[in-house]
Formats: C-alpha cells, structure tokens, sequence
C-alpha cells in the first residue's frame, strides 16, 4: 500500500463522512478514526468498543416502594465471534437465500457465518473456531459496530 491509496481512502473517508474505516490485507492494517461534523454543528464520533469488562456502579439504597428495573438476560457460556468492521449484517448469501448458519448448527474454524456491508462491498466473515452456533445475537439487516459480538459458539 502506498502514500497514494492511503490518500484515496482519507478522501473517501471525508466524501462519505464515515467515522472509522479499517483496511486490511497481507502486508498493512490500517485504521482511520475521526470526527465529523453532521447538520446543525453537532459532532460525531464512532463509540469506544472496551476490550476488557466493566466493573458495575456500587449499589445504593433506594426507597422501599421504588420499582426495580429488570435483570438483563445472561450471555450463554462459549466463545463470542465479534464483528471486525462496522456495517449491515447479513445472514444469508443473498434475499431468500438459506442462512450460512443456524442456531444448533455445527461449524468449523473458517466457516463463513455471515456477510457484512460496508461502503457497498460485501465482506463474508469466516469463524475463527469450531463449535456449536449457542446463540445468533443480531438479526438479518441489522446494523452493527466494530468489536459488537455477534455468535455464542459453544
């Protein structure tokens, strides 16, 4: 990759106003993370994906007769396939097509599991272990963000 593609893909960054755009290939990765302005002067940023859990906040007392929101739904147990990119998922290989893959199903290490849009270009997303799909976290055209989880493989 040389000083000029590096310039096109800054280019199509700011024609696109896209947030974060990240290259790969044999010999460089490379990611491209900014801030753009949107109508009416407001700025906007693609959200920081942590790596590492969260400790939750310190409970507080609360008045007896306050009504308690709801537990979140656990994650099952196995192992998460994360999205590499932001873009639209896609579970099938085309509309109407069979899903690459179902909940139940077995799959081995590079596997395509699903396809993910992003810029107009389809990128097929392989998995990196074998295993049973436990759970799909995201449904077909949904868009999602870099580092979001989108498969339990148990």
């Amino acid at each position: 990759m040389d000083m000029q593609d590096i310039r096109k893909l800054f280019e199509l960054a700011d024609k696109y106003q896209v947030a974060e755009v990240e290259f790969n290939n044999d010999e460089v990765t490379l990611r491209i993370t900014r801030s753009h302005p949107i109508e009416g002067g407001v700025m906007m940023q693609a959200p920081v994906m942590s790596a590492a859990p969260v400790a939750a906040p310190a409970a507080t007392s609360a008045p007896a007769n306050a009504a308690t929101p709801a537990a979140a739904p656990a994650m099952p147990a196995g192992t998460e396939i994360k999205s590499p990119m932001v873009g639209t998922f896609y579970a099938a290989p085309a509309p109407g097509a069979k899903d690459f893959v179902t909940v139940g199903q077995s799959i081995k290490a590079g596997d395509t599991v699903c396809i993910l849009e992003a810029m107009k270009i389809m990128n097929p997303i392989k998995s990196d272990v074998s295993g049973t799909v436990v759970k799909i976290l995201v449904e077909n055209g949904d868009p999602v963000e870099y580092g979001q989880p989108l498969f339990i493989i148990g």
